[in-house]
């Protein structure tokens, strides 16, 4: 039984790149999200035999770009580049296979009513236009900045390594806690005390803090609620403005930037290169069960009744649909099930996409500014932004040309 009977449209996008379909495979992604994807291109790049099963028709999960009116292709959900870590880009030649995001600079704005303030990639530039606003806090800025910066440099070497597990006697995992605990050692009893209290803070105090005016609060605190069922004023909110700061994009910390081709161009290039290490992907393959005997994981079962084998399955799906629906309770310890049937994820963001038949013209602004705010995101801040539970503020952006969604897949420059 060959997993090749599945939907024409997900076998044969396999089939066009990696010839048969096999109904058994050393490792199964579930999911062809670029979580998924990137999972798959570092199992085969290491020699296995991969599988990604993608239930829409589209890969990217998130990150994706699709046409939602005829001719008009758009980054459906996420919208710009930033935590994408530069190694990945490296060991999977991203650049090699289509993969090009320039930085926004300014990287955002914040439209008060008393004009806009820029964030530039360099602090000068936007201590510049928060002085025409506010000269104290102006000369608060750089200093945010730098306090943001050193806690950055503290959290960014655990994003490429597995935390180490607590409790574990083994040698490699106690080396693995005196590592984490020698790093925090050689910290200054200032640096952990401000890492603390950003861990722990809501974004609006620590915001109060440091600055006066209302519009760069807001502003700089949306970024500290994007993405959470938190408002300004929630403890922990100011690690999530943080935690955008330890994104990176050509050299720059905390940059974000556009992707050619939409947000869809990164796990086209993600899906490319595992392509090109050998990993099969199909779309239109959804999976309705992850098969466990004995206590070992044997595969999946796919909607059409297939079933695949592998002795590895990773899961890009969320963590409570794959342990209560793909994998089933029955499975997991009690407080595994417990933990998973108290998990909650909510969002507080909603996306709209436009389709202008010009650009936007801000009022009251220099022609300068007019074209800074063109090619930026924007804040909408009013007076007292920091000071209830507000929503997203809308970011307006210039109309992009975004090329297809599922590229074809360029020849590496270099042996994949």
């Amino acid at each position: 039984m060959e997993a090749a009977a599945t939907p024409a449209a997900g076998a044969g996008y396999a089939e066009d790149r990696n010839g048969s379909i096999s109904s058994s495979y050393d490792a199964i992604v579930v999911g062809g999200g670029h979580n998924g994807l990137t999972t798959a291109a570092y199992l085969a790049r290491a020699g296995l035999k991969v599988v990604v099963l993608e239930r829409r028709g589209v890969l990217g999960g998130a990150c994706v770009t699709e046409e939602v009116w005829p001719g008009a292709r758009v980054s459906r959900c996420s919208y710009v580049v930033s935590m994408l870590q530069p190694k990945v880009i490296s060991d999977l030649k991203l650049k090699d296979f289509g993969y090009r995001a320039y930085p926004m600079d300014p990287a955002y704005a914040a439209m008060t009513e008393d004009g806009p303030i820029f964030f530039f990639n360099e602090v000068e530039r936007t201590v510049a236009s928060i002085a025409r606003h506010s000269p104290r806090d102006a000369a608060s800025y750089a200093d945010f900045e730098n306090l943001l910066e050193r806690s950055a440099e503290i959290l960014r070497p655990m994003l490429l390594r597995e935390p180490p597990p607590l409790g574990s006697k083994s040698p490699g995992d106690i080396a693995d806690l005196l590592r984490e605990g020698a790093r925090v050692a050689g910290m200054s009893r200032r640096d952990i005390h401000d890492l603390v209290r950003i861990f722990t803070m809501s974004v609006g105090d620590l915001l109060d803090d440091w600055f006066e005016h209302d519009g760069l609060k807001g502003s700089i605190a949306s970024t500290g609620v994007v993405g959470v069922w938190a408002g300004p004023r929630t403890p922990g909110t100011a690690y999530n403005l943080l935690h955008h700061a330890l994104g990176e994009l050509d050299g720059i910390s905390g940059a974000w930037g556009q992707v050619v081709g939409g947000m869809g161009a990164i796990s086209g290039a993600i899906a490319c290169s595992a392509e090109a290490a050998g990993a099969t992907i199909l779309t239109d393959a959804e999976v309705v069960s992850i098969n466990v005997k004995s206590g070992e994981t044997t595969g999946v079962t796919l909607a059409s009744g297939e079933e695949i084998r592998a002795g590895i399955v990773a899961s890009g799906a969320h963590p409570k649909t794959t342990v209560l629906d793909l994998v089933g309770d029955s499975h997991f310890p009690d407080e595994v099930v417990t933990d998973m049937k108290r998990y909650r994820t909510r969002g507080g963001s909603v996306k709209v996409n436009m389709v202008l038949d010009e650009a936007p013209q801000y009022a009251g602004v220099s022609a300068e500014d007019q074209g800074h705010l063109l090619s930026t995101g924007v804040n909408i801040c009013p007076r007292s932004t920091t000071s209830r539970l507000p929503g997203r503020k809308p970011r307006p952006a210039a109309p992009r040309p975004i090329p297809t969604s599922k590229p074809n897949c360029p020849q590496p420059s270099t042996p994949a």
